[in-house]
């Protein structure tokens, strides 16, 4: 849902992110990180492009009649040769994200 009037004219995308971490998060220092993110997909939701949108599924339908005519249904792909969603076990006494590969939808 986007309260048109919170946004005013600024430019809304969502984004599938896989990120990967190959080393423990408090031997960053300096700068350092061992986190990578990759952007798989892009959509810009608002202001509504002239791009060609896919048909919205039949859930997408009903989630646009609870929310109101301020939502918007979007659609991002996965690549096809995507890494695998991988994630190692932390001992108990570990703090921090684990290291692995991971996917996450963030909006901006």
């Amino acid at each position: 849902h986007i309260d048109r009037e919170f946004v005013n004219d600024k430019k809304i995308t969502v984004q599938l992110v896989c990120a990967f971490r190959y080393g423990k998060e408090s031997e960053e220092t300096m700068g350092l990180s061992f986190r990578k993110e990759l952007i798989l997909s892009e959509v810009v939701l608002f202001p509504p492009q002239d791009v060609t949108q896919p048909q919205p599924t039949r859930l997408q339908e009903r989630l646009m009649s609870k929310l109101g005519k301020n939502s918007y249904p979007f659609h991002l792909d996965f690549p096809q040769h995507s890494p695998t969603s991988v994630t190692l076990t932390m001992e108990p006494d570990e703090t921090g994200e684990p290291c692995g590969v991971q996917y996450f939808v963030r909006g901006q």
